[in-house]
């Protein structure tokens, strides 16, 4: 059985190690540490496995440029399971439940670099079909957008650009961490989030001090 939380203080190194065995090399595990050192983890959540952390998934805040301004959204990543635990649908409830609690967050959309093959079976559609690019040059199919509040696509056009942290994965090297998720294509998933377990996710929401609390 799988359960799915928010991260905690404790939950910190076993997360820069899931991270680190699942992409083989720790730039997406320093990446996260550097998130969350800057109080930028907006969603932080955990898989657990028989009381063992087997999965993590980070949103974070990205801005969207136009000639209009600047706004906030949330991008998807990272995400990692680990190499013996994937294949089993952990990695699909993970993103499943991510995207519940970030419809619970003020942002109006979410955007990903991944898989093509992946993330459109959770709502996710080519970026720029809506107006979006990515500040790199990257295959338009590889970096997706999901409208979280009704009517934010209509009116969310522009460049997107990533955090500064996100500097530690270098454009060059974006297509590792794009690879990584074709293992993860062949996830399913038929389970369902309980009702407790929902309540807990949304309260990672709003309740900053559960991922931030040992900054």
């Amino acid at each position: 059985m799988i359960t799915l939380r928010c991260e905690t203080p404790e939950d910190v190194p076993t997360i820069h190690h899931i991270h680190t065995a699942a992409f083989g090399r720790p730039n997406e595990a320093d990446l996260v540490d550097a998130l969350r050192q800057h109080n930028a983890l907006t969603v932080s959540l955990v898989a657990v496995q028989d009381g063992r952390l087997v999965g993590h998934i980070a949103f974070s805040r990205v801005t969207i440029t136009s000639e209009t301004g600047t706004i906030e959204a949330l991008g998807l990543a990272p995400m990692a399971v680990l190499p013996a635990s994937q294949h089993r649908g952990i990695g699909s409830q993970l993103v499943e439940a991510g995207l519940i609690v970030c419809h619970h967050t003020p942002y109006g959309v979410v955007v990903v670099l991944g898989h093509p093959h992946y993330y459109p079976r959770f709502g996710f559609t080519p970026a720029k079909l809506h107006g979006l690019v990515w500040k790199h040059d990257v295959p338009e199919e590889v970096f997706m957008v999901q409208e979280i509040k009704e009517g934010a696509l209509a009116w969310t056009r522009g460049v997107v650009k990533y955090r500064p942290e996100f500097d530690v994965v270098s454009p060059e090297e974006e297509t590792i961490m794009l690879a990584k998720h074709d293992s993860l294509a062949l996830l399913h998933t038929t389970r369902s989030i309980s009702a407790v377990a929902m309540l807990c996710l949304l309260s990672c929401a709003t309740d900053h001090n559960v991922f931030w609390s040992s900054i």
